[in-house]
């Protein structure tokens, strides 16, 4: 997720609800892929065009991003000058899929488009985006050098519909002089260290917690990230990894992990209610103010966010580990539009700038590259002593799961469960509550959209 996008991801849910019930409701809500794929829906790759070509790459990124954005582009541009390929960019920062569905509807739609997962998946179900199947068949391209939890939402019933061209993932920042002065022990360095566990983690934060000040040692980012700590307990909100058609949000796994949550809050009090950090400009704020000891980072807090902090050593540590130790992986990929008059083209497009010296560029700003030959060392803006921490975020990305791996998931569907998760921890309803109202109402949309238990 780039850099000035942190907050976006619920805003975007709320348009995905309202405009993509309409790109994937009835029989494609079963995520059949759509008809009519272009020159590349069938057997052979597209043939490359003998006049110069110029592609339209549209991006919803944020405008902070844009200078190194056309850097990528300048150099793509530079590299394949001899082939008479130019990559022209469109910034649509507002309404993107819905201006994109228009254009489409109109027939003046760009040739490469980026997005993530829902959207994706809404954008091929509905016949938008081409099956680059053909393409990376001819290229001889290894699909597995892509981070396979990246990957996933990206492609089902043999077909892949985009790119993954960087990931994500949550882990916790700590602030080391808060640790030092408590007594605590400083969290391993490593995803798969011994220890650090559920208990160490309650047991680090009530000596870090300031009763008489009212200061708790953790604030979280918001109820849509807090629910995924009960993965740690092995829960998963889906009954299937790569074809969920049911919600595992109900299980007793989940359950234990939700009540964890609330215990943290209530029990233990070393978190910040659901309102606690609002007012004093949420985590991202106060973090680096050093009026909170620890929270969440990603990427672009290890590189850019926490680069600012002066009066204090910070660093970073593994989620804390009950039965497993889990991370979710949040990808972006570009795709070539099924309507475009040089899927060839495009495809070379999408290649460099998913995995070549265009995606090594704008990562300097994004999320890990999910290319795995890609030296992140060259792009992550990290002193050597810290290399480490990139090895940690990489680690959990690539033992981790995305929450939307196929498009039989539904925007609503996380929304409900964070409405559930909000309750919980607004005192309205317990744990196990929780669990089922939440699952009942991802199944019920299951049902909305005809998809069959399996």
């Amino acid at each position: 997720m780039p850099m000035g996008q942190n907050g976006s991801t619920s805003s975007r849910r709320r348009v995905l609800a309202g405009s993509f019930g309409l790109l994937v409701a009835g029989p494609l809500a079963v995520a059949c892929g759509a008809g009519g794929q272009g020159a590349a829906g069938g057997s052979g790759a597209a043939q490359r065009s003998k006049t110069p070509v110029t592609l339209r790459v549209k991006t919803w990124t944020n405008i902070i991003n844009i200078p190194t954005w056309e850097k990528a582009f300048k150099a793509f541009n530079d590299a394949h000058a001899t082939d008479k390929i130019t990559l022209a960019l469109e910034h649509v920062p507002d309404d993107y899929d819905n201006k994109l569905i228009a254009e489409f509807a109109g027939g003046a739609a760009p040739d490469v488009i980026y997005q993530s997962p829902a959207s994706m998946q809404g954008f091929a179900n509905r016949g938008i985006t081409r099956d680059l199947s053909p393409d990376i068949k001819a290229d001889k391209f290894n699909m597995s050098d892509i981070n396979p939890p990246a990957q996933l939402p990206y492609q089902w019933e043999g077909k892949i519909w985009a790119l993954a061209c960087w990931n994500d993932t949550r882990v916790l920042s700590i602030n080391v002089n808060a640790f030092k002065a408590a007594g605590v022990a400083i969290p391993p360095q490593t995803w798969d260290a011994p220890g650090w566990t559920i208990d160490d983690f309650v047991a680090a934060a009530k000596k870090l917690t300031d009763p008489r000040e009212n200061r708790p040692a953790f604030v979280h980012e918001g109820v849509g990230s807090l629910k995924r700590f009960a993965w740690q307990f092995g829960a998963y909100y889906w009954n299937d990894d790569k074809v969920p058609t049911r919600s595992a949000f109900g299980s007793p796994e989940n359950v234990s992990g939700l009540q964890w949550v609330l215990d943290l809050q209530n029990a233990h009090r070393v978190m910040g209610d659901r309102n606690y950090a609002g007012p004093l400009g949420g985590f991202e704020k106060m973090f680096p103010a050093g009026t909170v000891p620890i929270t969440y980072a990603a990427y672009k807090h290890v590189t850019a966010g926490w680069q600012v902090i002066k009066d204090f050593e910070w660093s970073i540590a593994p989620m804390p580990k009950s039965k497993v130790r889990m991370g979710h992986v949040s990808p972006q990929a570009f795709a070539t539009v099924s309507s475009t008059k040089f899927p060839a083209e495009s495809w070379i497009a999408v290649k460099d700038l998913s995995t070549g010296e265009s995606n090594a560029i704008m990562a300097s700003v994004s999320s890990m590259p999910s290319y795995k030959k890609t030296d992140v060392y060259k792009v992550a803006n990290i002193p050597a002593d810290k290399r480490w921490m990139i090895k940690l975020l990489q680690d959990a990305m690539n033992t981790g799961k995305p929450e939307v791996p196929h498009p039989n998931v539904k925007p609503e569907m996380l929304s409900a469960m964070d409405a559930v998760t909000t309750d919980l921890l607004d005192g309205k309803i317990g744990a196990a509550e929780a669990a089922k109202t939440g699952a009942d109402k991802v199944n019920a949309i299951f049902d909305q959209y005809g998809i069959k238990p399996r």
